[in-house]
């Protein structure tokens, strides 16, 4: 788990002993998420929901809400696309690492945390696609990302 993670998990109280958020609290982090955008907490907000992805990566619900938070926190800081590409290569680098590798879902949440900075980003939105693609389980998610680059 990214150390970003482990603190975020930490400071809202959902690690484990062993640093492994359990798949019950999914719910909770979603909410937790859901609080932090009612209070303009971005920021703690797609944390929470990139947590709650790596639990559970095809959980559609919170991929919907991340990405309206990534759009909300991108708009309100007012960072050019270019700028925000720029600043998300060191996590473009690791997905294309993770898939390489074929360690998809790693792949997948890289690509969350480079949409960080440019939520708008189609190669990075299309890497998501063709990580999902190579899932067993990740058609829905695939579909659904497609459907949002359209």
């Amino acid at each position: 788990m990214p150390h970003a993670l482990k603190s975020a998990a930490g400071a809202i109280g959902w690690i484990t002993v062993s640093g492994v958020v359990e798949m019950a609290d999914v719910s909770k982090l979603i909410k937790k998420a859901d609080d932090a955008i009612e209070r303009r907490n971005y920021d703690l907000a797609i944390e929470c929901y990139i947590l709650a992805l790596e639990v559970d990566f095809a959980n559609i619900d919170a991929r919907t809400k991340l990405r309206a938070a990534q759009l909300r926190s991108f708009a309100e800081k007012g960072v050019s696309p270019f700028v925000g590409t720029l600043k998300g290569i060191p996590q473009i680098a690791a997905a294309f690492i993770h898939g390489a590798l074929k360690h998809h879902e790693k792949a997948i949440v890289a690509c969350e945390y480079a949409l960080r900075t440019n939520p708008s980003n189609i190669p990075v939105l299309k890497m998501i696609i063709s990580n999902a693609e190579a899932l067993e389980n990740g058609q829905e998610l695939a579909c659904w990302q497609r459907g949002e680059i359209l």
